[in-house]
């Protein structure tokens, strides 16, 4: 896997204001292990606002970005 070493920090809980809610640093193949697995909505899983393409130029090969 190309990116799945490297540590991105994800947000896990329903939302912000859950008692649940947390930040976690994690490598991305444990974030896309998550994303898959994840039944309770407790334990979801976010990729927010951080630059993956800046760090992981490699992946962005794989979109398309529309011109408007």
């Amino acid at each position: 896997m190309v990116a799945g070493d490297r540590t991105v920090p994800v947000e896990v809980g329903k939302n912000y204001l859950s008692s649940e809610w947390k930040q976690e640093l994690v490598t991305f193949s444990q974030f896309l292990e998550r994303v898959q697995c994840t039944n309770s909505v407790e334990l979801l899983t976010y990729l927010a606002q951080h630059p993956l393409f800046d760090q992981v130029k490699v992946l962005k090969k794989d979109i398309l970005i529309p011109d408007y």
